[in-house]
């Protein structure tokens, strides 16, 4: 899969599939996406479908759950099998915690097939002690991506222009920090009244 091939599947209802204890459910960035074509969860089912059509699908770089979370380790296995079928590669994100079954399937899966399975634990700095691969840091500024030794995602920043031409989430093993939407807007607004000491393409 090449990153020019990257593209977003299988949307699934942000809350429902996700752990209790996310602490930006109040303020979901899925929650301004009101044209996003979400999949609602029927149970294992509705996995084998998800599956099933990776498994059948053209070889491609998979944006997987740009919207919820893995429901279940039974869909994360299949999942896996799919992607091995059918010689494609996935990267997103899961909250599950490496101390729940759930995130430690994940995260034992992600390691073992990386980067065909390149799903980073995320989250909220401050929640947490920082994970030292294959995670996901919410930062509310880019200085705070430093003591997680995060790389601030380049496209929030502007260095590149989409996710497909810059494929660090699933090139690298190091943790990568994303600034919460609201802080980042702030900012963005900040550097266009020419506010900002240095561009946000300069952060960290």
């Amino acid at each position: 899969a090449t990153q020019e091939e990257a593209s977003d599947f299988a949307a699934l209802e942000e809350g429902r599939t996700c752990p209790d204890d996310c602490g930006l459910r109040s303020r979901c960035y899925g929650g301004n996406m009101f044209l996003a074509k979400r999949i609602v969860w029927r149970g294992e089912q509705t996995g084998e479908t998800i599956a099933g059509a990776i498994a059948r699908g053209p070889r491609a770089m998979i944006r997987l759950h740009n919207l919820g979370d893995f429901p279940s380790i039974s869909y994360a296995r299949n999942v896996v099998a799919a992607l091995v079928t059918s010689g494609s590669a996935a990267f997103g994100f899961t909250h599950w915690a490496p101390e729940t079954t759930l995130g430690y399937a994940i995260r034992r899966w992600s390691k073992e097939h990386w980067p065909f399975f390149s799903i980073r634990t995320s989250y909220l700095a401050g929640s947490r002690a920082p994970i030292a691969e294959r995670s996901a840091v919410i930062v509310s500024h880019p200085d705070e991506a430093k003591a997680h030794n995060a790389v601030v995602c380049p496209e929030q920043l502007g260095k590149v222009a989409s996710c497909a031409q810059c494929g660090f989430c699933w090139h690298s093993q190091r943790p990568v920090a994303f600034v919460l939407h609201e802080s980042l807007a702030r900012m963005k607004r900040a550097q266009e009244q020419g506010l900002l000491a240095a561009p946000l393409e300069e952060a960290a």
